[in-house]
């Protein structure tokens, strides 16, 4: 649960044009700190990230990418757009 808690931390804190970007890798219970890895469990990371790789290169579009991050006027940040929604929020009370 504090694993699953830490990765909603991590995303929530980054920046659409980072997370646009990010291919999450299953890590199957296997802690970051682990450093001592059975044959099978690197063998098993290894495959997660290679079949996570090639299903986000599968969808990836980096022209559209470029066109919505990298135009020189960035759209708000996720931030930026919380904190608006909680101004008009309490405007509206």
């Amino acid at each position: 649960m504090i694993n699953t808690m830490m990765m909603a931390h991590d995303r929530l804190y980054m920046d659409d044009h980072t997370y646009v970007r990010t291919i999450a890798i299953p890590v199957d219970g296997i802690g970051v700190t682990r450093f001592n890895l059975r044959k099978d469990e690197a063998q098993k990371l290894y495959q997660n990230g290679k079949a996570a790789a090639e299903k986000f290169f599968a969808t990836w579009d980096f022209e559209a990418y470029k066109a919505a991050y990298r135009r020189g006027n960035p759209p708000p940040s996720r931030q930026e757009r919380l904190h608006a929604d909680m101004k008009s929020v309490q405007r509206g009370s």
